[in-house]
Parts: C-alpha cells; sequence; structure tokens
C-alpha cells in the first residue's frame, strides 16, 4: 500500500500538495497533517486516495507523541490485515 504523508495540508503549499498527487503518483491513502481538523476532512474531495485527517499542532511538542502513537496503530493494523 503507498502512503503520502502531508504536513501542513489545511493550506498553501501543503494543500497544494495533495491537489498534484493524483496527476503524478497512485498513492492509496493520504495522511494530512495541520491544526485544523475541519479542512483537512474537506481535502478527500480534491483526490481519488483515501485521506486519512490527522489535527496536531506540530509546533507542540506532545503532538509528535500522538503522531507516533499514530503510526504505530497503523504499523500494527497492517500487519494483522496481511495473514
Amino acid at each position: 500500500m503507498s502512503i503520502a504523508i502531508i504536513t501542513g495540508a489545511s493550506s498553501g503549499m501543503g494543500k497544494e500538495f495533495v491537489n498534484q498527487l493524483d496527476k503524478y503518483y497512485d498513492i492509496e491513502e493520504v495522511i494530512v497533517i495541520a491544526r485544523r481538523k475541519e479542512l483537512l476532512e474537506e481535502l478527500s474531495s480534491i483526490t481519488k486516495a483515501k485521506v486519512t485527517p490527522l489535527p496536531l499542532d506540530l509546533t507542540k511538542e506532545e503532538s509528535f507523541e500522538k503522531y507516533k502513537e499514530f503510526i504505530e496503530e497503523k504499523q500494527k493494523k497492517k500487519s494483522v490485515s496481511n495473514y
């Protein structure tokens, strides 16, 4: 499974990266990170890939712990689904 992770995805260049993915890559899932969850959820309308919003403020240290937990949980689910 191909996954892209884009930070700052709710606007500006991050949002444009999400917009351009379908044109150049065959991505199945896009994990989008920014502070505003509602804007992240809107990104599903501009890409064919599954959008997984992860509302985090990467200027805050506790966000990195939440990100780490999210990735670990995603890895567990992936290994379970392979059997």
